[in-house]
């Protein structure tokens, strides 16, 4: 008997009407095989991760800041409104705006550096 499985839906797993998908036959072989490859791209493959999760912090915490200045902003819009005065602290608003910038910067960095290594810039060839 064949070691191919039916796609099980419309569209399958493997792709499309009526194709069928293959098991691996030998996936733990071929996993160490790829671990065997990589082991000379150790310390890349672990500074990519690396970057790739700083890259991606500073990015899910540029929306908090802004969510900050916004709500601050909107604060002394409504101070006005109702016509307590122009309390909206600007000063405040440009640390958060600032820091953003900053935090944005970082995170282009982190991920300009990580797709360098990935396509087998220099940085490789010092380790």
């Amino acid at each position: 008997m064949s070691e191919e499985k039916s796609s099980g839906g419309p569209m399958g797993r493997g792709g499309g009407l009526g194709q069928k998908t293959e098991k691996a036959k030998n996936f733990k072989g071929t996993m160490l095989h790829l671990a065997g490859y990589l082991k000379h791209y150790k310390v890349s493959v672990i500074v990519v991760i690396l970057f790739a999760c700083c890259s991606s912090v500073f990015s899910i915490v540029g929306p908090k800041v802004l969510g900050k200045a916004t709500t601050k902003l909107f604060e002394g819009l409504m101070a006005w409104a109702m016509g307590t005065g122009l309390l909206t602290d600007f000063r405040y608003i440009r640390n958060r705006l600032l820091l953003l910038v900053v935090l944005y910067l970082v995170s282009a960095l982190f991920s300009y550096l990580q797709s360098y290594i990935m396509s087998g810039g220099q940085y490789e060839d010092h380790l």
